[in-house]
């Protein structure tokens, strides 16, 4: 049986190169995760100043709940909008629909009639201001290229192992 030359070495090269791809692609997408935040940070609309200040970059532990998601070689980063500050940002977003008054439901089947739901009040649509999504898909491109940049120059840059 003939042994190949060199495969160890070969062998040695892949392993190494694997892990500067995947340490390059995991601070690639924490550098995209942060742009992305600051891209949305600055297009959030501006009253109080605390829409903005709620977006948040954090370092994902499971799929639930991702909202801006970045994420490459097994590190996924979420970029999220909206806190206990700032408890509206999906309505600021989205918008709302006009709601017509109501007036409170009473139990019929007593001679007193004692208030079952509470009444509300007419509401007035609220338009949209996205500033989330569209940012994202703005950036998305670029936040990918950024991470396959990274990916190409850790695999071409490698030293060969002496």
């Amino acid at each position: 049986m003939a042994r190949v030359q060199g495969l160890e070495r070969l062998k040695a090269n892949i392993a190494r190169i694997k892990a500067d791809a995947r340490a390059a692609m995991g601070s690639a997408a924490e550098a995209s995760a942060h742009e992305l935040a600051n891209a949305i940070r600055a297009n959030a609309p501006r009253d109080t100043g605390k829409l903005a200040e709620s977006v948040k970059v954090e370092q994902m532990t499971s799929g639930k709940g991702a909202r801006g998601l970045v994420a490459a070689a097994g590190m996924a980063w979420t970029v999220a909008a909206g806190d206990r500050n700032a408890p509206y940002a999906r309505w600021v977003e989205f918008g709302t629909a006009a709601q017509g008054a109501r007036p409170s439901r009473q139990n019929r089947n007593y001679k007193r009639t004692a208030v079952m739901t509470r009444a509300y009040a007419a509401h007035a649509a609220t338009p949209a201001q996205p500033f989330f999504w569209p940012t994202y898909r703005l950036l998305r491109r670029r936040l990918k290229a950024r991470i396959a940049r990274a990916t190409t120059k850790a695999v071409f840059m490698q030293r060969s192992v002496d």
